[in-house]
């Protein structure tokens, strides 16, 4: 960088008065020449480092103009008597906003003009922050008609961008590769590729149409994420996320945050604690999207593919599922299902409750002191200790083993053979179409039920009579018949409906 020589007399003074009063009146300045201001000069170097208290930065990113440094007084302009502080060592050039009355240390305004490569490292506050590449698009380039935005059209510029400032406005557009950090501030990343890497805190990031990794990690704050990609990753302690749209992997810690997805095709992964998780329209086919949460609310609805959640707590709400559904659930926990297409395995534990209705295949439930009601299952397989079950329609297979466990359950097919297993102090009752029959065991050699056993509208055949046998015949036949093996102080109460 070529700088103009001072030359008035007086504005010689004033740089000795501020030099002398910053020494006062702050912490020692970074080593360098005051210049007097406004400057215009050729930039010489592909590293710039900036140190403002307030102004405004603008950079062009363009490989078709000639890189030149501009900066002015905002308040005075030309009739300025104020000074910047410039050094450079190492073919790095340093731009320092000095300290000293407004006068001679004005709030300024830096533009720089630089070809793509720049290293640009920004820190300030109160600062109003625009970079733009300017790269025209490479006509011999192949289209990529899979990505999600035209990468030709697009062909961000190449840079290394480290910005962290505090109350401030950043815009970042069409640029490759930027860090990102401070307080306060509001950045807006638009068009970009490459890595994008952010440490907010109570800030606001605006990200669309990028086209690699962005990771970050916020303390409170707002994110929104439009259109990436590739890869997001991030930690958030409170605060914000919102993603819409893009394609990737997806994968994020949350405590006592919210992060909501609508439209996102790509593989999730989610935990939180203390938070709130939601997808919709998301995630591919024939895949699973993973949450994991500690006293978290987990919303999920219209999803292509499936669904695989544990949950300590909290509460899950899933609607709408192309696959299937994978659910573990304890301490309390409360799960709404709606709308299976494909099989659901759930295991409840420690007090959890569920609600299921409609899956379109098999529903297998492991369950420990917990409380399971569901309507329209296909085959239901269960194992319970403690709780209860309610069931208001099977339409398929049957199996249940259960002890200490209260049973409600109704068989809607003519000619299924549910099977059940009684411990304990398990309670059922069974309600299954007509014409239906009762298999049991014996207790003694007279064939008699064994106690705990009744049915109306249904008969019952012990093990080992004839009556036993003549029941293979007549379930052939489209009889409904529920075989029973019974223990302990279990009871089976069995009725029929026409």
């Amino acid at each position: 960088m070529r700088l103009p020589n001072p030359s008035r007399p007086a504005r010689q003074a004033a740089l000795a008065a501020l030099a002398a009063l910053s020494a006062l009146l702050a912490p020692p300045p970074a080593r360098g020449e005051g210049v007097e201001l406004p400057v215009d000069a050729e930039l010489d170097t592909n590293k710039v480092t900036i140190q403002l208290r307030s102004g405004r930065i603008e950079v062009v990113l363009d490989p078709a103009e000639e890189p030149q440094l501009l900066i002015e007084d905002l308040e005075r302009g030309d009739a300025t008597e104020g000074f910047v502080t410039i050094e450079r060592a190492d073919n790095v050039l340093s731009i320092t906003q000095p300290h000293g009355e407004e006068s001679v240390a004005p709030r300024l305004g830096i533009r720089i003009t630089a070809r793509p490569g720049l290293a640009l490292t920004i820190n300030g506050e109160s600062l109003d922050v625009s970079i733009e590449g300017r790269v025209e698009p490479d006509p011999n380039q192949p289209r990529n008609e899979s990505a999600m935005f035209d990468e030709a059209a697009i062909a961000p510029a190449a840079a290394q961008l480290r910005i962290t400032v505090d109350d401030s406005d950043v815009r970042i557009q069409r640029a490759s590769g930027a860090t990102l950090g401070g307080r306060g501030s509001r950045f807006t990343v638009e068009e970009c590729s490459g890595p994008l890497i952010a440490e907010l805190n109570s800030a606001r990031l605006a990200v669309s149409r990028h086209h690699g990794l962005l990771r970050f990690k916020g303390k409170g704050g707002d994110v929104e994420a439009t259109e990436i990609d590739g890869a997001l990753r991030f930690t958030m302690d409170g605060g914000t996320l919102t993603v819409n749209g893009g394609r990737g992997t997806l994968q994020g810690e949350a405590e006592g945050a919210t992060v909501a997805l609508e439209g996102w095709q790509g593989t999730v992964q989610l935990s939180g604690i203390s938070a709130r998780l939601e997808a919709r329209h998301s995630g591919p086919e024939n895949a699973l999207l993973f949450f994991r949460g500690e006293s978290t609310e987990v919303i999920v609805e219209e999803l292509p593919g499936g669904l695989s959640a544990e949950l300590v707590g909290g509460s899950l709400s899933a609607k709408g599922l192309g696959g299937r559904a994978k659910v573990q659930a304890r301490d309390g926990a409360e799960v709404e299902i709606e709308g299976v297409k494909d099989a659901l395995d759930l295991v409840l534990e420690e007090s959890s409750n569920a609600k299921v209705k409609a899956i379109g295949r098999g529903t297998t439930l492991k369950l420990d002191q917990s409380s399971f009601a569901a309507e329209s299952l296909g085959d239901f397989d269960a194992k319970a200790s403690g709780g209860k079950i309610a069931v208001g329609g099977i339409a398929g297979k049957a199996e249940i083993k259960a002890t200490d466990t209260e049973i409600e359950l109704r068989v809607l097919t003519k000619g299924m053979h549910p099977q059940l297993t009684l411990d304990g102090r398990a309670a059922v009752r069974l309600v299954l179409p007509s014409p239906c029959l009762v298999m049991t065991g014996g207790v003694d050699e007279s064939g008699a039920p064994p106690p705990g056993v009744s049915a109306s509208g249904c008969e019952i055949a012990p093990k080992g009579t004839s009556q036993f046998q003549a029941t293979r015949s007549a379930a052939r036949a489209g009889t409904t018949y529920v075989e029973v093996k019974i223990s302990g102080d279990a009871q089976l109460v069995v009725s029929a409906t026409p």
